[in-house]
């Protein structure tokens, strides 16, 4: 439909007045590809009256060919008959250079948490002693590679309820070892185990009797974010 631009909202991406159609696909088609959908999708359902307001950050295409951030509020002011949406009112903020650089500081935290992992990941290589990590689910994450080699397998994403068959694990005394009672099993459920046995029939045919303890991992929120198995 018809839209109104301030000087202001011209200025602000380097146009001047009258360089843009007087209507809303005007504003629309200056999307980047990557918003363009999003915006329109909280566009259609605030003049449809299903939210209160219109709220979107997005980047729209400037004069001079960049691309710069918005903070774009808007409200319909009057509705006719059906609810169907007749005037609407906004605003727009340049929010470009907060939004760039919580972008930058994004980026470098996933950098930095990158580097930690790796060289995390590089020092449980190493370890002599086997290392198992888990999620909060119990969904396991690492196996390092002591572990790899004590189980004879190394498989990801198994959920506790498959632990023993995946990792062939047995009690101390050659029985079938109960998932539910399964050390890693239980720091999943919050509790710390010490000094644990069981046995492990390799898929070489070797078996071996493992020693360990399992503990939950705690955030600094004091939220359980996993456990630990080290044998």
């Amino acid at each position: 439909g018809e839209a109104w631009f301030s000087d202001r909202w011209y200025a602000m991406l380097g146009y001047a007045s009258g360089d843009l159609a007087s209507d809303l696909s005007s504003w629309t088609r200056l999307a980047h590809p990557a918003d363009a959908e999003a915006a329109t999708v909280l566009l259609r359902e605030h003049l449809k009256g299903r939210t209160p307001a219109y709220e979107c950050e997005l980047r729209l295409l400037r004069k001079d060919g960049g691309y710069g951030w918005v903070l774009v509020r808007g409200k319909v002011v009057r509705r006719g008959g059906e609810g169907k949406a007749l005037r609407m009112v906004g605003t727009q903020i340049d929010v470009d250079a907060r939004k760039r650089a919580e972008l930058a500081a994004a980026e470098s935290e996933a950098r930095y948490r990158e580097v930690v992992e790796t060289a995390h990941n590089a020092i449980l290589a190493q370890l002599a002693e086997g290392v198992i990590v888990t999620d909060a689910t119990g969904r396991i994450t690492l196996v390092n590679e002591a572990a790899a080699a004590i189980h004879g397998v190394a498989r990801l994403d198994v959920v506790p309820d498959h632990y023993s068959e995946s990792y062939h694990l047995y009690t101390e005394s050659g029985e079938p070892y109960a998932a539910h009672d399964l050390p890693l099993a239980r720091a999943v459920r919050g509790e710390t185990v010490r000094d644990a046995r069981w046995r492990v029939r390799r898929p070489d045919g070797v078996e071996v009797l493992a020693i360990g303890s399992a503990r939950p991992l705690v955030g600094r929120d004091g939220r359980s974010v996993g456990a630990v198995l080290t044998m």
